[in-house]
């Protein structure tokens, strides 16, 4: 049986199925995810995974060259490295795929992610494509700006703090910390952030009811059947969390007399068992008692409906797709990488526009763990990848 795994050239990975939530670690400029392999970026991959698993939604890709007309358009977020206003000129984003920089900096929380920006030129038509993806409001128009209710970004940016001991099990915590801040949770409420669960997404802001700035709630038809009424926020002037409980009690991490929690029941993934009782896990701060790790509630999932994710439940997936990952070697070509299974062939091939693909190199036995296979084309030139294993 054939099977494909593509790898945009400077984006990061797409496998063929669903929607694909690429991680690009080029702007990781304190080096926190460390190098392909580690324990790092296998954590939040598996976070992304959790993502992918639910999230069923069709995106439009973004492609200037493609687009009918003279556009183009520069990705902006802030550098995940810096946390400085950053731009990426004509980034090509793939259909049914969302591109994530990731990287590390001292902060002083945990963790921050959000949505990207743009920046363009064309014509309306063009910037609706940006904005929504092709994603609509249920009268036709795209889902962006003021009271939309879809949500169809390109991608963006997460950020962790690198002055902190971080957990990066996929299963558990120690109860005493010393294991460090846990990883896991940290990833998904910020990449919650990024598909919308915040102020950066309009129909976010559509669902948010500020008449009284003390007491915001959250009125999105999900969440509200989901909490059994309105759900209360964190005051802000954007409010982009749950109401903060503001207590992290032993063993269950709230106090159940508290009338501040905002509680939910957990689906299960990373070691939890579905129905537990929880704090949200868009809740501001993270609290962690206890051996369990705080994962993402149905409430939570909820709110992404309402934002305008389709949802399909299920368990997080088995990667069966080898992982393609990128490096540039000092001579300038482009070595591709991949873990590879025992028994299986392998051939690289890449395309300048993911219609006519061109061999690179011979079929490949997988004798070794790793693999690999380089590319010498000339630098400059914007390439997709792609591995085909039998």
């Amino acid at each position: 049986m054939m099977r494909f795994a593509v790898l945009i050239y400077l984006l990061g990975i797409v496998s063929l199925r669903g929607l694909e939530i690429e991680l690009d670690y080029s702007l990781d400029t304190y080096g926190f995810f460390g190098e392909t392999g580690s324990q790092e970026r296998a954590a939040l991959r598996a976070v992304a995974d959790f993502y992918e698993s639910i999230l069923q939604d069709d995106l439009e890709p973004i492609d200037a060259e493609a687009f009918v007309g003279n556009v183009s358009w520069s990705a902006r977020i802030s550098h995940p490295g810096t946390g400085a206003s950053y731009e990426i000129p004509n980034l090509v984003v793939p259909r049914d795929t969302l591109i994530v920089y990731a990287g590390g900096q001292p902060l002083a929380s945990a963790g921050r992610g959000g949505a990207g920006g743009f920046r363009a030129s064309g014509n309306q038509a063009w910037f609706d494509h940006i904005q929504a993806r092709g994603e609509t409001n249920p009268d036709g128009s795209p889902a962006h700006g003021e009271g939309a209710l879809d949500f169809g970004p390109w991608g963006g940016q997460i950020t962790f703090d690198t002055e902190r001991t971080w957990n990066f099990s996929l299963t558990e915590r120690r109860e005493d910390g010393s294991w460090g801040s846990d990883f896991v949770p940290t990833a998904l409420h910020e990449l919650g952030h990024l598909l919308g669960l915040g102020s950066s997404s309009d129909s976010w802001q559509t669902h948010t009811d500020t008449s009284d700035p003390a007491a915001p709630v959250f009125r999105g038809p999900h969440a509200v059947a989901s909490f059994g009424g309105p759900v209360p926020m964190q005051p802000s002037t954007y409010p982009s969390h749950w109401q903060d409980d503001g207590a992290c009690v032993y063993p269950l991490g709230h106090d159940p007399d508290n009338g501040r929690n905002v509680l939910s029941l957990t689906l299960e993934q990373f070691g939890v068992p579905a129905g537990v009782e929880q704090i949200a896990r868009m809740d501001p701060s993270s609290c962690a008692t206890g051996t369990r790790l705080r994962v993402f509630t149905e409430l939570d999932v909820a709110a992404l409906q309402d934002v305008g994710w389709d949802i399909e439940m299920g368990s997080a997936p088995t990667r069966d797709l080898p992982v393609l990952n990128l490096d540039v070697l000092p001579d300038g070509a482009r070595r591709l990488q991949w873990d590879a299974v025992p028994g299986a062939r392998y051939q690289v091939e890449s395309s300048r526009d993911l219609s006519q693909w061109t061999p690179l190199g011979t079929w490949l036995e997988a004798n070794e763990a790793t693999l690999h296979a380089d590319d010498t084309s000339p630098s400059g030139i914007r390439l997709f990848y792609r591995l085909r294993q039998e």
